[in-house]
């Protein structure tokens, strides 16, 4: 049986909830994600390391 959490599979943290946040295959700089837990709105703000921080709309 597969594992379901698979080690090299890339993955942050909500910093809202702590709570893990798989990342697709092919995470893009700026994309935007949401947590499953808290409904928090994240951006990727890094790919090398992964990282993820509360995502902020700029205002025009």
């Amino acid at each position: 049986m597969p594992d379901p959490n698979p080690s090299d599979a890339a993955r942050d943290v909500c910093p809202a909830c702590g709570q893990p946040i798989p990342l697709p295959a092919d995470p893009v700089l700026g994309e935007v994600l949401w947590c499953d837990h808290c409904g928090a709105e994240l951006e990727l703000v890094s790919t090398e390391p992964i990282r993820l921080d509360l995502f902020e709309e700029e205002e025009k």
